[in-house]
């Protein structure tokens, strides 16, 4: 081989090379635009990081059109190399039916795959699969591995269900005690979810002396979070002065705000306020006391106060400021 044909051929090589980064480089920046022109070839070219790029951006419509079809495309291409974040990008397509039909067995097929491969996400999901007996035989002892697994490394959604499994004695013998040490590992982290379950062992005394204070406190920690289960127990506290003085007015707030998620038994408290006529009282209005009200839908009820199943009446409730 001719000297002028080695130095074309590494010239060529580098310029490859530099394509490539100026591409990743792009895609770090959020330039998807710019990401995509050059990571484009080199997923043509059977670059597995390209492709899963590729099938990124496609899939979430950053730097071209949103294509689901096109994210499968790329995203099986990658995963059949064996990256680990492609399989399981396809694992979650599957199981959300997202560009594919759902198939839970496709799904924890792939999860497994990145699993293999220490994919912590991954790990999560195939646990989660293995505790609903989504795609796989239901297997609490499997779903516990995982979930420890995963919990040790310090993922807080993983020491939840550590709790979770705990309190319910999935896989592991029922203990309490150890349901409330994952769920305070993660509540005591910020995690909502972990708040709103430390929440409920202090509401109902499991694990723990029954403490309504310390209920109210998780709880309100966790609603202001967002999270719907807490705002509607927080309200069933006010509502009942447990743990915190008595106030229909907090009561129908924090009902509000669980069932404007579409949290049903939050729709329920506040139907079963308003029919025991407890919407009256405080200021919910504006300067001049007039209340301001909004509609919402709650459960109907028929003459003898049972609630019909499927159906739903619309009333007005106060606006509480």
């Amino acid at each position: 081989m001719s000297k002028l044909l080695l130095l074309f051929l590494l010239v060529l090589s580098t310029s490859s090379f530099a394509g490539l980064q100026e591409g990743l480089k792009a895609y770090q920046a959020e330039d998807y635009s710019t990401a995509i022109k050059h990571l484009l070839p080199f997923a043509k070219k059977g670059n597995a990081d390209a492709q899963r790029k590729v099938g990124w951006m496609y899939d979430n419509g950053k730097g071209v059109s949103q294509d689901r079809t096109q994210a499968i495309l790329w995203y099986r291409k990658a995963a059949e190399q064996g990256n680990a974040r492609a399989q399981y990008n396809l694992g979650v397509a599957y199981l959300n039916g997202d560009g594919v039909s759902q198939d839970y067995d496709e799904a924890a097929d792939w999860f497994r795959k990145a699993a293999e491969q220490g994919f912590i996400d991954a790990q999560f999901n195939l646990a989660n699969m293995y505790h609903r007996g989504h795609g796989v035989p239901q297997d609490y002892v499997r779903a516990e591995g995982l979930f420890r697994k995963v919990a040790d490394k310090g993922d807080l959604g993983a020491q939840v269900q550590m709790g979770v499994l705990y309190e319910n004695g999935h896989g592991v013998t029922q203990d309490y005690i150890q349901a409330m040490y994952w769920y305070r590992k993660a509540a005591e982290q910020g995690f909502g979810e972990g708040q709103a379950s430390l929440g409920v062992m202090y509401d109902w005394g499991m694990g723990v002396r029954q403490d309504y204070a310390k209920a109210a406190i998780w709880y309100r920690k966790a609603a202001e979070q967002g999270v719907v289960r807490a705002q509607n127990n927080l309200g069933r506290l006010y509502q009942n002065g447990w743990g915190v003085p008595q106030d229909y007015v907090q009561a129908i707030r924090w009902y509000r705000k669980a069932a404007d998620q579409g949290f049903a038994i939050a729709k329920q408290n506040l139907a079963s306020l308003y029919l025991s006529g407890f919407f009256g009282g405080g200021s919910t209005g504006g300067d001049d006391e007039t209340p301001a009200y909004s509609e919402t839908w709650v459960p109907a009820q028929d003459s003898a106060g049972q609630l019909i199943p499927g159906e739903s009446t619309l009333i007005q409730v106060p606006i509480v400021r």
